[in-house]
C-alpha cells in the first residue's frame, strides 16, 4: 500500500495467499478508482462496520487474490485470518479452504 507499486516477486507470502482486491459496498469510491484500505482503521471483519471488506450480499463478500482467483468470503471468517491475507510478507501459512467458495 502507499505511493509505490509492489512487484509480484515482492509478495513473499505467495500470490495465491495475498488479497489484491476487495468488495467495498457503500464506500463512495467509484469501482474504477483503486484505493488502498487503511489497515490501521480496520477491524478485519467481513461486512462489519467501518473500513472493511463489505458487500450487499447476504453472508459474505467477494475478493480477488493476487493470482487472480476470486473467493466469496464468509462473514464468519476470523479477523486474524483476514488480516493474515492482506500482508505480502508476514510469513503466515493460511489454508485457503477457510476462505469460502472459490470461483
Amino acid at each position: 500500500p502507499g505511493a509505490r507499486a509492489i512487484r509480484s516477486e515482492q509478495i513473499r507470502d505467495g500470490l495465491s495467499a495475498t488479497i489484491m482486491v476487495v468488495e467495498r459496498h457503500n464506500s463512495q469510491i467509484p469501482w474504477y478508482q483503486p484505493e488502498d484500505l487503511r489497515s490501521e482503521k480496520m477491524r478485519f471483519e467481513v461486512n462489519g462496520r467501518g473500513q472493511e471488506v463489505a458487500s450487499n450480499h447476504t453472508g459474505g463478500a467477494w475478493l480477488v487474490m493476487a493470482n487472480g482467483k476470486t473467493y466469496f468470503v464468509r462473514e464468519q471468517l476470523s479477523p486474524d485470518y483476514l488480516q493474515s491475507l492482506i500482508t505480502i510478507d508476514g510469513g503466515e501459512r493460511v489454508p485457503l479452504s477457510e476462505i469460502g467458495g472459490d470461483r
